[in-house]
């Protein structure tokens, strides 16, 4: 398991990033040599001097082998990991019911070893497969677990990722007064975390207030009221510290499973280098997570992959596609490492997303019918995308405007009131920060209702950019936010 998280860093630069080149016996007369007789012939075996042979010690000098010569190691035999979903071990399955735990996530499972042949060229891991096969399938499995960063699947109707409702003072159980033995496995040999699972609990008693009340909450912490009040503790810790927290990176970004980060990286891998902040304004959310993680030492290409395999969940793409596009988008990463050719990276990845099989239902654009008869006479029906359908969000653009224009103003205004803060009361310069808190708020509020109307943002995505512009974590906060925030503006209403 991965070392347990520390005193957190964040940062908030907005970056591009792009990868930047860089004889022994000489000395003996002949004539003393002995001669053959020409009438005789050499006997069998012996050698003859006469002859174009070479000679003697010439045959022993060339079967010499070099001294730069190295042996290859000899091959290991390849690992087969055995298969969970078709062991058919009742004492596994009635241990999945007991937790409520999908069967489907034992093929998850298998997927994610078959999508990892990386894993047995390391020792590591090749330990972790060998324990596995001679462990029985229940041991395995909990072996598995113990270092997987994701929670399990559960069966339908645990973890509810839309909007639901709770009786009005609703108390969810409290992690602390729960025992769940594949926490105590997670913390074994390590410090027992009771201050991140206070703070589980204290979110999730937020959360709920909030959502008796008829308030709504993100996503993420919705599923995390789902995992903490009706799955297990240990799910509701995995989701809570490597998938909800933003505080601290180096977890937040693990990989799916920590045998993971005991592979060893290539010999000539290296990480990109930011590039200025004005020739790009796309991916600008993305962008913003890896100049943090960047802050935080954290590689920013495991952040890049994330948001790209995050991105193909919103998608519904299933997870072998989601493994072999990551696959392809980590091979043009290497690919351009190899052979720069001054891409931005993050636009060479995320622009590069693939379009499901299935269409998402386009809201808001109207449609006509256009009723023809043909020369045969038969009467058919057409229907039309209206063409004044780009109508519909020019009150939401003209309102995002009148936002980005006040934002504006306000942040000059901040900037000249900090420059002459020696002639200003503390008063005045703190009446004009919380107007342009709340500008941005307004700002962001007007941001998503564009681009939620014009298609181009999903509601994971805008519950996401929502979350980090409250008034709890907005308070005392400068105007750090200004490039991330007016790089967002979309390039058509400029």
């Amino acid at each position: 398991m991965a070392a347990l998280r520390g005193d957190d860093a964040s940062g908030d630069v907005n970056l591009n990033w792009q990868f930047i080149d860089d004889g022994i016996l000489s000395g003996v007369n002949a004539c003393n040599m002995p001669r053959a007789a020409p009438s005789r012939s050499a006997p069998s075996g012996a050698f003859d001097f006469n002859s174009t042979q070479p000679n003697p010690w010439h045959i022993r000098e060339e079967a010499r082998p070099d001294d730069s010569y190295v042996p290859e190691p000899p091959r290991e035999p390849e690992l087969q990991t055995q298969k969970f979903a078709s062991c058919c071990d009742p004492s596994l399955f009635a241990y999945l019911n007991m937790r409520n735990v999908s069967i489907g996530f034992l093929h998850e499972i298998d997927q994610f070893m078959e999508s990892h042949p990386e894993i047995a060229s390391c020792s590591t891991g090749r330990e972790m497969i060998r324990l596995m096969n001679n462990l029985s399938p229940l041991e395995a499995y909990r072996y598995f677990i113990k270092g997987y960063t994701r929670p399990a699947r559960y069966v339908d109707g645990i973890v509810v990722s839309g909007d639901f409702r709770l009786p009005v003072g609703f108390r969810p159980p409290s992690l602390r007064s729960r025992h769940d033995p594949e926490l105590d496995d997670f913390f074994e040999g390590f410090d027992y975390r009771w201050d991140i699972i206070d703070r589980i609990d204290r979110e999730v008693m937020f959360a709920c207030n909030e959502i008796s009340s008829g308030k709504s909450v993100p996503s993420g912490l919705r599923r995390l009221v789902c995992y903490a009040a009706w799955g297990n503790p240990v799910d509701a810790y995995k989701w809570f510290e490597y998938n909800y927290q933003e505080e601290y990176m180096a977890h937040r970004y693990l990989p799916e499973h920590v045998v993971l980060s005991d592979i060893p990286k290539p010999q000539d891998y290296t990480l990109p280098n930011p590039r200025g902040v004005d020739e790009t304004r796309t991916h600008m959310y993305v962008r913003f997570r890896m100049a943090r993680a960047n802050d935080e030492g954290v590689d920013v290409l495991e952040v890049l992959l994330s948001e790209y395999r995050s991105a193909l969940v919103k998608k519904g793409f299933r997870r072998k596609q989601i493994d072999e596009y990551c696959e392809r988008a980590k091979g043009r990463l290497d690919a351009e490492r190899e052979s720069p050719t001054g891409v931005d990276i993050v636009n060479l990845i995320m622009d590069d997303m693939p379009r499901t099989s299935f269409s998402r239902p386009t809201a808001h654009r109207a449609r006509r019918f256009h009723v023809w008869t043909s020369a045969s006479g038969s009467t058919r029906i057409r229907g039309t995308r209206n063409q004044a359908a780009s109508k519909f969000v020019t009150p939401q653009a003209a309102e995002l405007g009148r936002a980005k224009r006040n934002l504006e103003q306000l942040y000059t205004m901040e900037e000249q009131a900090f420059l002459t803060a020696y002639m200003r009361r503390p008063e005045d310069i703190f009446a004009i920060s919380s107007c342009r808190q709340c500008a941005e708020r307004r700002y962001v509020n007007a941001l998503i209702r564009y681009m939620r109307d014009s298609n181009q943002m999903t509601a994971a995505e805008a519950t996401d950019l929502q979350r980090y512009f409250t008034r709890q974590k907005m308070e005392g906060m400068g105007p750090i936010n200004k490039t991330y925030l007016l790089g967002m503006y979309p390039r058509e209403l400029h």
